[in-house]
């Protein structure tokens, strides 16, 4: 019937036997969160029923055993399949942050995702910065927040340098108005890389020799695009939508 939610199983095939080459988990559930619309076209001329993909999440089979071969075909398309060693299930609610019991006493050692109450859909998930890629010069966009997702997990260091936990060598850098991923050695004080965050106005805040600058999100591309918008100038309400979710431990 129409708004039933089903569950929907994918499988994952491929050539290669070196782990090295592999999309991580994250890359792969960004690679279909951004083709939903297409994956559901491809699934609804399958099965004769018009479907839409909420959200895609991740979950491994413990009772599947993984082949020591590689397959011997590459499959072109997502598989159907009732028993995947690796399942993609589209998701009917959000997963919360967590919030610590303690607080870590250095700042290095509080790990966080940063929320955006901005308004993104309809629905009720909560949406995260994320950085795209984990190499230099990639973007940042926003998407649905994942406990599990590395990409989301963020620390500020004693310069307010907004560094990649699980990566700490990469950090939040600026450029006139576009904001990337760069190289930023641990320790150090890294060249247009300062984000200090205030709490009570909930924004990120670039400070240049003659006016400051705060972190938003583009209204045209919202899901795609973070950038800086000038102070005084024309803004929108993304800038002081940020908030700081804790994790338990780094």
């Amino acid at each position: 019937a129409a708004g039933d939610k089903i569950n929907l199983y994918f499988e994952i095939v491929s050539e290669s036997t070196d782990a090295a080459t592999l999309p991580s988990t994250e890359e792969v559930i960004d690679i279909v969160t951004q083709n939903a619309a297409s994956v559901a076209t491809i699934v609804s001329e399958e099965i004769g029923i018009e479907i839409t993909i909420e959200d895609v999440s991740f979950v491994a089979n413990p009772s599947a055993s993984p082949s020591l071969s590689p397959a011997p075909t590459l499959s072109q398309k997502p598989t159907l399949s009732n028993k995947p060693s690796n399942e993609f299930i589209p998701s009917s609610s959000p997963t919360q942050s967590s919030v610590p019991t303690g607080t870590p006493t250095k700042s290095e050692d509080r790990t966080f995702k940063i929320r955006s109450s901005f308004k993104f859909d309809d629905s009720s998930r909560n949406w995260c910065l994320q950085a795209k890629n984990v190499r230099v010069n990639a973007k940042f966009n926003m998407r649905p927040c994942y406990d599990s997702r590395s990409k989301q997990k963020f620390y500020l260091d004693k310069y307010d340098q907004l560094r990649l936990r699980d990566h700490p060598t990469y950090c939040m850098r600026w450029k006139k108005k576009a904001v990337y991923l760069g190289y930023c050695p641990v320790g150090t004080e890294t060249s247009k890389a300062k984000f200090p965050y205030e709490e009570n106005h909930q924004h990120f805040i670039v400070q240049k020799p003659r006016n400051q600058l705060l972190l938003g999100i583009s209204i045209r591309n919202k899901y795609e695009k973070v950038r800086l918008f000038k102070v005084g100038g024309l803004i929108n309400d993304s800038t002081k939508s940020w908030s700081l979710h804790f994790d338990q431990q780094k």
